[in-house]
């Protein structure tokens, strides 16, 4: 195959994991956000947000990796097998691919424009987002200052190695923040309002901040982002990562209050509101982000999960919900991979029906029939194993410049289509291809330019045999001849 042809099957490759990926993620949210009150109510909600993280990495790796085997696999091309002739060709290939292996002009363009509108969308929606964000960091940190105080040091100091975080965590006051929030994908740290001083609210603050430091929530939602931009078509994607930063936050408080009380738990609930309400009566253009959350209803769900508390889970139950995920999350993959190649064959289908009327049209094919008295192998031949239904088989046979071979034998209805696309490897060898009945009536195709593409239509039930025979080789030895015939 040639370069063009490699990028193309790539670009095509990409065409499938991206529907079939982003379904099966939006499957797989949807059932994460029909159990979320559930969870919430009798566990903790980091239950959830593990959960939660967990799906953003299936998202990354094994999703798309083992969607991306499974549609190599089905679609993998024998390189080199075939080269395009004229305007339809079928590359070499596993029986049950489908459309993505048919190059056509018209197909390749459109193809083409999918991709390239789905590319600059990615990049429209990741970039401005990059930007936006990378922007606002930069004139956050220009606006801080390192926040020198020996209690705030000690406190920080006495948290991190509660929390096991080894990494140094710089602390910063900065004047155009409204609420602390941490940063840093490689060095972790954290911003508060300029106005801080340090006291208890502070102190639950910070330690909430450093939660977030010790599960490398900035990375995920680094990760989020990421996501986000390669799925911007699916608006299910843009709930995944609303709900994902909601309960990172919840969880982050769970971990705060872990051991605290009624009275602790009021005071916490507080905090949120006060700062939510400072924030909302500050008319100054700060930045709006972290601790206090992103509107009035998360607040407002955050105060209530903190002030009823939750019961642990057990570990069978852990255990059991990460099994449950470990073969739900594979499932719907393949199952979401399974759908878009219903939809894929059926295209292929149409199209190959198309293929067939236009090379006849275009080589000026011939179709006609004649009676033959069956053979000792062709009676042998009905008596094997025969096709039954839509099936696809790849034909490779050599034949002498004038022998016949049988090719496969099979059971039809009246009115069932034998499409037929073969090629020899040199286009002057000359060859026919049939469709025999148990009567030995059979329709004949003739090859044009080393080529037959065409689709036989039954006349009445019966077993019939598919055979390929030799006229004329051009070396004058043997004919190799290439191509698949599909049942259905």
């Amino acid at each position: 195959m040639k370069q063009s042809d490699h990028i193309l099957y790539l670009m095509n490759l990409i065409l499938v994991l991206l529907p079939s990926v982003s379904a099966a993620g939006s499957a797989i949210f949807i059932l994460s956000k029909l159990l979320a009150d559930r969870i919430c109510r009798r566990y903790e909600v980091h239950v959830l947000y593990t959960l939660m993280r967990a799906e953003v990495l299936f998202f990354l790796a094994p999703q798309a990796m083992l969607a991306a085997g499974a549609a190599y696999g089905r679609t993998k091309p024998e390189w080199g097998v075939l080269e395009p002739k004229g305007l339809w060709t079928i590359i070499g290939h596993q029986s049950d691919s489908g459309i993505l292996m048919i190059w056509n002009p018209r197909l390749t363009l459109v193809r083409c424009i999918v991709f390239w509108i789905w590319l600059a969308g990615f990049l429209l929606v990741f970039l401005r987002r990059f930007l936006r964000e990378y922007l606002a960091m930069k004139k956050i940190r220009a606006a801080s200052v390192a926040w020198e105080d020996e209690d705030i040091r000690k406190i920080c100091g006495a948290f991190a190695q509660e929390l096991g975080i080894r990494k140094n965590i710089k602390i910063y006051r900065c004047s155009v923040i409204a609420s602390p929030f941490s940063a840093g994908l490689l060095r972790p740290c954290i911003f508060f309002p300029s106005g801080c001083m340090y006291c208890e609210d502070v102190r639950l603050m910070l330690k909430h901040e450093l939660v977030h430091c010790k599960r490398k929530d900035v990375l995920y939602r680094f990760f989020m982002m990421l996501i986000r931009a390669m799925h911007w078509f699916n608006p299910v994607i843009s709930f995944f990562e609303r709900d994902f930063a909601h309960y990172s936050e919840l969880a982050c408080d769970e971990k705060v209050l872990e051991n605290a009380g009624d009275f602790e738990r009021y005071g916490y609930a507080s905090l949120l509101l006060a700062a939510l309400e400072e924030v909302q009566e500050d008319g100054t253009e700060k930045y709006v982000t972290g601790f206090t959350g992103r509107n009035e209803k998360e607040a407002e769900r955050r105060m209530i999960h903190i002030m009823k508390g939750t019961g642990k889970i057990t570990k069978p139950a852990a255990a059991a919900a990460a099994v449950f995920f470990a073969v739900y999350s594979p499932a719907v993959t393949y199952a979401a991979l399974q759908g878009f190649y219903s939809v894929d064959s059926w295209i292929a289908m149409k199209a190959e029906d198309a293929n067939s009327v236009e090379v006849e049209m275009d080589l000026n094919f011939t179709e006609y029939t004649e009676y033959q008295e069956l053979s000792e192998e062709d009676i042998l031949d009905f008596d094997r194993l025969r096709l039954v239904g839509k099936k696809a088989e790849n034909i490779d046979v050599a034949i002498s410049g004038s022998e016949d071979k049988n090719l496969l034998s099979v059971s039809l209805n009246k009115g069932d289509r034998v499409r037929i696309s073969l090629s020899s490897e040199n286009e002057k060898d000359s060859f026919k291809v049939g469709l025999k009945d148990e009567n030995g009536v059979c329709q004949w195709n003739d090859s044009k330019g080393g080529l037959v593409a065409h689709t036989f239509i039954t006349t009445k039930k019966s077993d019939y045999l598919v055979v390929v025979k030799g006229i004329k080789a051009a070396d004058g030895k043997q004919i190799k001849i290439l191509g698949n015939v599909y049942i259905g």
